[in-house]
Formats: structure tokens, C-alpha cells, sequence
């Protein structure tokens, strides 16, 4: 068995959140026998901490304003001063930082301190900030830090073949650095579950279909397209509930003034926020899924966590064909795809497959095992260590 490696694990986030990815990853780290320290904008008192403690992850806690651009700056200041110190003190073995502009003082830090450094890489930030109409500056600054951190790596781990294809175009960097490692899923977490409870629970009808998302709530989740789709959905089925789960504003609230306009709020069902713990409580309440995501840019493919949560606890997936999404349904057989934005369309595949009560099942069933064998994340972090250890290895060399 490998010995277990110190790593640095670095992420910025603004709003003092630990997104469920880097939670999952650096969980399962340290299960795998690595002591992991976490960089991050995160209170050392909140849950996840206190339950990472008895995993010996340490959380040192790297302050930063609750402005986007100054809390960026100020976090990355801080964050510069705090890891050159503790280098000294905890010697890592290697620094793994969640892509984005940490990943320049990480480099750095590196480069300067001879550890080597892995960069795992979720967005093509640039093509993020267009569809988002960030303003040019943000995006100069972006191409500023890739500029420089993405040559600088010794590794670079997209989520997504089209990732990683932008990175070699783009970059070119030398043969074997960029390599592909998907999202994997808490099939622990994440399980079939007994409908009837689950419904009881969420107060839902037993006799009703229903068709369900949960997830973040921002313009590329597509939700506008599933609303578009709900009157002839429910004109075939009139028992038919969508479910969403989710409450980021100000999509929330557009969401639901969307819904009254189409005078469907009696087959909409907003629970807001749903926590982790209960996701999959929620998920087991449906009869299939949609992903209905909407990208301005198709080149970064998709890898979506919610896509697997939703297989692993066996609900058939419709989603929209983006690369990694629509592919992989119709390819594994465990849901359907629809043209990106075709409200149409999605009517159409939602009312197939809810009057087929057996492929539902057989999808379900085929997904669950899908997950399993392919983005459970036990298979996901093995991948994930054995780079470290061969990277760990050469550096030593």
C-alpha cells in the first residue's frame, strides 16, 4: 500500500462555501490515508469542518472580503503569506489547487519551494465570464493568471475531454501533463430509495408523475425551457408535478414569476434550498430527471455532479445534448436528449419515457450501475492518488 502524502488543498470562494466536488475530494483523501490541509475562505466552525477534524483535515482559514474583485485580491494576499509559512512547518508533499486565480500564488509557491503542484480545472473561465457578461477587465485578469499557472503546472486535470482539448490547443503543454479526471458521485450518499417514504416526507401525491431537478439555480440550468415545456406535458398527463430544488436568487424568483405568467403554479412545486444530507430523500421522490442545461459555449463539455446523484439513486435522466451529457445518455441508455433550448423537444421526450413505466425502470436500473462502475468516487480519488504518487515519485527522482 502507498504511504499517504501531506497535500495542500486550495480554494477560493467568496461566499465562505466548500462546494460538494472539493468536499467529496478531500474527504476521501484523507480516508485514503492522505493528510490533507485546506486553504480555503471557510469558518473553522461549521459543520463540514467539524466533521473533517475527525478525519485529522486540517482548515486553515485564509480571510477575505465579501466583495467579488476585493476579496480576490485580499484572499490571495493572505493566502500567499499563510502557505510559504506553512510549508516550514507541515513540508507537503504536493499542492492541489480547484482552478482559478489561487492557482497563480500556488504555482508560485511551487515553483519557488520545488513541491510539485496539480491544477484540477471545472470551467473554460473565459468563455464563463463572456456568457455571464463579466466585464473585460475580469476577463484579462483570468487569461493573466491561466497565462502564467497553466505552464507552470506539473499537472493539469480537467473534468471534461473538451477541457483538456482547449488546454492543449490553447497551451500545448508538454506530452502527458493534462489529464482527464471526471466528477465521480457518494454512491454511499446517493442510493434507490423507498418512493412512497420519500414523497411522505416532501408532502407529495402518491398517484402523481413527476419530473424533478435539483441543483443550482443559474441561467445556464435551463429551468425556463422545462416551464416552456410544462403545458403539453401536463395537456397529455394533467397529473404531472415538476419539483425544483434550489434557491439561488435572483433565478429563484424569476423562476417562479415565470411559472404564474404560464398559469402552471398548480403543477410546480419550489422547495427552495435543499441540504446535502436530505438530497438524496428529494431525488428519490421523482419518476425521472432533467438537466435542460443551456451553455453559450458547447466547447467545454459537460460533467455535471447532479447528473450522477441522479443516476446513482436510479432515475432516468433527460438531458439537453451537450457534449458529455446528451451523448452519454443516449450512448449508456439511460435517458434521453433533446436539442439544447428546444422547449419542444423536451415536452416530447419527458412525455415518452412517463408512458413507459418499463424503460423507466431499465434506464433507473442501468444508470445506478452506469455510476458505479465509472464515477463512484472511490474510483475517481484511486485515479486521482495513483497521479499524485507518480507525480510525488518523479519529483523525487
Amino acid at each position: 500500500m502507498n504511504k499517504g502524502l501531506k497535500i495542500f488543498y486550495v480554494y477560493y470562494d467568496y461566499r465562505n462555501v466548500i462546494p460538494i466536488h472539493s468536499y467529496e475530494v478531500i474527504t476521501q483523501l484523507a480516508r485514503k490515508g492522505n493528510k490533507v490541509h485546506v486553504f480555503a475562505h471557510v469558518k473553522k466552525y461549521s459543520s463540514i469542518a467539524k466533521e473533517w477534524r475527525s478525519l485529522n483535515i486540517e482548515i486553515i482559514t485564509v480571510s477575505s472580503l465579501s466583495k467579488r474583485f476585493i476579496g480576490e485580491i485580499t484572499f490571495l494576499s493572505h493566502l500567499f503569506v499563510k502557505m510559504f509559512l506553512c510549508y516550514f512547518q507541515r513540508r507537503p508533499s504536493l499542492i492541489y489547487i480547484r482552478h482559478g486565480s489561487p492557482s497563480l500564488v500556488g504555482v508560485i509557491i511551487g515553483k519557488t519551494l520545488k513541491i510539485p503542484v496539480c491544477l484540477e480545472v471545472n470551467d473554460i473561465l473565459t468563455k464563463r465570464t463572456k456568457f455571464k457578461g463579466i466585464y473585460i477587465l475580469k476577463e484579462a485578469w483570468i487569461k493573466f493568471y491561466e497565462g502564467m499557472s497553466f505552464p507552470l503546472a506539473d499537472k493539469i486535470l480537467p473534468v471534461t475531454n473538451g477541457i483538456k482539448n482547449w488546454i492543449c490547443e490553447k497551451y500545448k503543454p508538454r506530452m502527458g501533463r493534462v489529464m482527464t479526471i471526471p466528477n465521480g458521485v457518494n454512491i454511499e450518499r446517493f442510493y434507490p430509495a423507498d418512493r412512497v417514504k420519500c414523497r411522505y416526507r416532501y408532502n407529495l401525491p402518491n398517484n402523481a408523475l413527476i419530473v424533478g431537478y435539483l441543483g443550482s439555480l443559474f441561467p445556464w440550468a435551463g429551468l425556463e425551457y422545462l416551464i416552456d415545456a410544462a403545458p403539453s406535458i401536463i395537456a397529455v398527463y394533467p397529473s404531472t408535478l415538476f419539483v425544483i430544488g434550489g434557491g439561488e436568487e435572483p433565478y429563484y424568483s424569476s423562476l417562479v414569476g415565470k411559472v404564474h405568467k404560464k398559469k402552471v403554479s398548480n403543477h410546480f412545486k419550489f422547495f427552495g434550498r435543499i441540504e446535502w444530507d436530505h438530497a438524496a430523500l428529494f431525488i428519490n421522490t421523482v419518476d425521472l430527471c432533467v438537466v435542460p442545461a443551456f451553455f453559450d459555449n458547447l466547447q467545454s463539455g459537460i460533467s455535471p455532479q447532479k447528473l450522477f446523484a441522479y443516476l446513482a439513486c436510479g432515475k432516468p435522466v433527460i438531458g439537453s445534448d451537450i457534449p458529455g451529457l446528451g451523448d452519454m445518455l443516449e450512448r449508456e441508455g439511460i435517458g434521453l436528449s433533446f436539442p439544447m433550448g428546444d422547449h419542444k423537444a423536451l415536452a416530447t421526450a419527458i412525455i415518452d419515457l412517463l408512458s413507459n413505466k418499463e424503460q423507466l425502470n431499465t434506464m433507473g436500473e442501468r444508470g445506478r450501475n452506469f455510476v458505479i462502475k465509472n464515477h463512484a468516487w472511490e474510483i475517481i480519488i484511486d485515479k486521482l492518488q495513483a497521479t499524485f504518487q507518480e507525480l510525488v515519485g518523479t519529483r523525487k527522482r
